[in-house]
């Protein structure tokens, strides 16, 4: 899910490859190997042989084919519930069974699909001459990688293959947390049906809200879209996650893989570091992206903090990027300005726990902050900041005033939206962070309501990959100096569909966590500690429904098939190729920056891959994505969308004959989680080439 796959991918055939390795012989010897059922051809075998003296080379050539040639032309994915045809194609080369050879022709199924018709017929094949068998299937609600067994017989000569089809939902995995606070009870409705495969159901219970960091590190896990600044943010949440047990399990024990996540996060930065060490947000473009190449040293000097091997190439450079980047000159324009000053300021932070002197820069930023922004820096988490980097320097008066100042404001909302990798989220968890890190006076400090309003934006589903990271680090870093009291204190029920009530099985020293059961319909937590309690519920996974009717929030998505004429259509026809044309735009504001459309193609259909000379068809001159992703059962696109209707078009091909649903395609602001649209689901039906 985290690279926007398809996690149900069929098999695809074995490669008709094989190589003995290096073998020591001293006469002769015999090497097996078994012909994938798919392959029907002519083989070439060599070997190469050495000795002291000399070396060696034979090479020959063998026909390999079956007694039948069986070639299906099965479907790449299908959703539950549609119904395709498959022809088989069977090729008679059994030597003397004449011109009118009666070949049975057979179909074994696996549990994902059922039967519509016979899976047997009797096809009359002569010798050496072809003919199709057609089947009829029905996709059932039960996911998976499904291998449909094929065999021909006639007289004893029998042949078989097996051909794969991908059964996949036809709505994308989906990750939601409820979160919050709770004094001594709560009642937390369960809705969402989810299937079986990849589902996780887990609830957590404590007395800090560190709670918190393990559902919110599960959203950034199986977050599927992998810009830089997402990648480090699933990071930051790994660094944490890893050294607390409690966090490093899921709810019933699945361990996550330790410094998979840490591993795969350097070899994707390595691939996006430019020459001058800054980090773009897809590739290592010229021009690095400021706040992403800013916290990307930050995770680099928090993973070599916690014992990770970083390399030191990479660190140096980065290193070198940001001291250029501290003392740039920042637009004197709004609010791009403020937001450039507060990147600096953070670069500045990062630059002076590094140990370089950082003296002439923050009086550079103080100086213009006053200057232009006099009556709104302090109450940014820029001001925060600014704390830390006197408080490193052992300002303490000028560090304590101004972190006094803002920490009063955690909870406070600024009247600003998600804008420049900033909103009140963000700032009240940077503010706790620094806090903790810094000023852990303050923080023992800290009211049960200043926690409980960091929480509230959770409760309210307001968070994003970056908020999310931000309160990782904010908890784990709070947790550190603040224990855990009463948790034997804290009990739980689940309500089943069937009003059957059981208990919730808690486990945990810091906090507690329990997996519930996938019918429940309600959770019952209880708090008998006499402390604040905080709560944090999982579900994530793939609804067993496509949404009923379209949803426009913010943003409006359109998509339509067309024929070559650019005409809707009324008909497909197996083999025809259609152009998919999809058109956005926000319709509340003027601009959103950092859009995730994706596009699931309906079942019996697959992309068409343009050649480089037909790529102006693919996507038309008034929308060009930032970054687009080509699947075998999907499409994926990021880009900024204004208020002029935004237009993309691709082209797919129906392989298949039969019904099928038209999941419904997605747009989405990655970071402001209420702008969202999809469009309707519906149905296509594809006929053969041969009906009107």
């Amino acid at each position: 899910m985290r690279r926007n796959l398809n996690p149900f991918k069929r098999k695809h055939d074995r490669p008709a490859a094989y190589w003995s390795g290096i073998v020591d012989l001293q006469s002769e010897r015999d090497f097996t190997w078994t012909v994938p059922d798919s392959f029907n051809g002519s083989l070439k075998v060599f070997a190469v042989a050495v000795s002291d003296s000399g070396i060696g080379v034979a090479q020959a050539q063998t026909p390999v084919r079956a007694e039948f040639v069986l070639t299906p032309n099965m479907p790449v994915a299908v959703a539950p519930g549609d119904e395709f045809e498959v022809y088989v194609g069977v090729a008679n080369g059994v030597a003397g069974s004449g011109s009118d050879a009666s070949v049975a022709v057979t179909a074994e199924l696996p549990a994902q699909l059922e039967a519509v018709g016979s899976l047997q017929q009797s096809l009359k094949i002569g010798e050496q001459r072809e003919a199709a068998a057609r089947f009829r299937f029905r996709a059932r609600a039960q996911l998976g990688a499904a291998a449909v067994k094929f065999a021909a017989s006639w007289q004893g000569h029998a042949s078989h293959l097996s051909a794969d089809v991908s059964v996949r939902p036809a709505a994308p995995y989906v990750t939601e947390i409820t979160a919050g606070y709770f004094a001594t009870a709560i009642d937390l409705p369960i809705s969402r049906s989810l299937y079986p495969n990849y589902r996780k159901l887990e609830v957590g219970v404590s007395t800090v809200p560190l709670v918190l960091a393990g559902a919110l590190a599960n959203y950034l896990d199986d977050y599927p879209h992998l810009c830089t600044e997402q990648l480090i943010s699933r990071g930051f949440a790994a660094l944490v996650t890893s050294r607390l047990p409690e966090l490093a399990h899921a709810a019933g024990g699945t361990a996550r893989p330790p410094g998979e996540a840490t591993a795969a996060l350097l070899a994707v930065l390595r691939s996006r570091q430019n020459a001058e060490g800054g980090f773009g947000l897809w590739t290592a473009s010229v021009g690095a992206d400021e706040f992403a190449s800013v916290y990307a040293l930050h995770w680099l000097m928090e993973a070599r903090e916690r014992g990770v091997a970083i390399p030191a190439d990479m660190l140096q450079k980065a290193s070198v990027w940001l001291q250029r980047y501290a003392v740039s000159p920042v637009p004197d324009v709004e609010p791009e300005g403020l937001a450039g000053l507060r990147n600096r300021a953070y670069a500045a932070y990062l630059l002076t726990r590094q140990g370089t002197v950082t003296t002439p820069i923050t009086a550079g930023l103080r100086e213009t902050l006053d200057a232009r922004y006099a009556k709104i820096w302090k109450s940014d988490i820029t001001a925060g900041y600014l704390a830390s980097v006197y408080k490193l320097q052992r300002q303490d008066r000028e560090a304590d005033s101004l972190m006094e100042g803002l920490a009063s404001r955690i909870g406070s909302p600024s009247g600003r939206g998600f804008a420049f990798y900033y909103d009140d989220t963000i700032r009240d968890a940077d503010v706790l962070y620094l806090l903790s890190r810094h000023f852990p006076e303050r923080t023992r400090s800290l009211k049960a309501q200043d926690l409980q309003a960091l929480v509230a934006p959770l409760s309210r589903g307001v968070y994003n990959t970056l908020s999310a990271a931000d309160l990782v680090l904010a908890f784990d870093a709070y947790a550190a100096g603040v224990a855990a009291h009463g948790l034997d204190k804290f009990s739980g029920i689940q309500l089943a569909a069937d009003d059957k009530k059981s208990p919730l099985s808690f486990d945990g020293k810091l906090l507690l966590r329990s997996a519930y059961e996938p019918d429940s319909k309600q959770l019952h937590l209880i708090n008998d500690t006499g402390l604040p309690g905080f709560f944090a519920v999982t579900n994530s996974g793939f609804d067993r429904g496509a949404p009923a009717g379209e949803l426009r929030q913010g943003i409006e998505i359109l998509r339509e098939y067309l024929d070559a004429q650019g005409q809707p259509i009324a008909t497909v026809h197996n083999g025809d190729e259609i152009v998919v044309r999809l058109r956005m735009r926000a319709i509340d504001a003027d601009y959103i920056a950092n859009v995730a459309v994706t596009d699931l193609l309906p079942g019996g259909f697959e992309p068409v891959l343009q050649t480089e000379a037909g790529a102006e068809s693919q996507a038309p001159a008034n929308w060009q994505p930032a970054f687009a992703d080509v699947r075998e059962d999907r499409v994926v696109l990021y880009g900024r969308l204004t208020k002029d209707m935004a237009e993309y078009s691709y082209r797919i091909r129906a392989s298949n004959a039969g019904t099928f649903l038209v999941p419904p395609a997605y747009a989405e602001s990655m970071y402001d989680r209420t702008l969202r649209a999809h469009t309707q689901p519906s149905r296509v039906t594809v006929k053969r080439p041969d009906e009107s």
